[in-house]
């Protein structure tokens, strides 16, 4: 079960019998054994859009073989078994989404450690806009600041996460002198 049967048929997900039964008519009409006897590679696609054929079309195999292939799209999804699904929608209208945080992102930033002591007033570029942030002066190793609502957004018009930055003195070596000097 390597292959996705639904790209191996050349269908959506929520594709009917009908449909499933079409493509599948299709690919066989075009690979089938008798037409194209000898031919190794045919064989193989007439047998995985065969097998494809099977387990798609069949109810029950079908919600299984969904259960490993996509994630579940809604909490009804979750509770598909005999009962579950009926006794959930009760408590859960149809037709509503699963809505997700998006995920927070962290951005380190080197600013030079003069200006971490002094504390300065930050401007950078994220996702092409340009935010500031003011970091106050602090003696410490390096400066977090959180802006909410900066981050990845969310699902199903989910709250977007948070960006998180990580400032970062940076020390410049000293300059090694070769040679003479003037």
């Amino acid at each position: 079960m390597a292959q996705n049967y639904y790209e191996v048929l050349g269908i959506a997900f929520d594709a009917d019998p009908k449909q499933i039964k079409r493509a599948f008519r299709k690919i066989s009409l075009k690979f089938h054994p008798d037409k194209n006897p000898g031919d190794k590679e045919a064989d193989e696609c007439f047998r995985l859009a065969a097998e494809a054929y099977e387990i798609l079309l069949d109810e029950k195999a079908r919600l299984i073989y969904d259960r490993k292939v996509k994630p579940p799209e809604t909490l009804l999804d979750l509770f598909d078994t005999a009962g579950g699904k009926k006794a959930l929608e009760r408590f859960v209208p149809k037709g509503r989404t699963t809505v997700a945080r998006g995920a927070d992102q962290v951005r380190a930033i080197r600013l030079e450690s003069g200006s971490l002591r002094k504390g300065t007033l930050l401007t950078y570029k994220h996702n092409g806009k340009d935010l500031q942030v003011r970091v106050p002066p602090t003696k410490e190793k390096y400066y977090t600041a959180c802006e909410p609502g900066k981050g990845e957004q969310g699902q199903n018009e989910g709250e977007p996460g948070d960006l998180i930055l990580v400032i970062i003195p940076h020390q410049h070596k000293p300059r090694q002198r070769t040679g003479k000097s003037p």
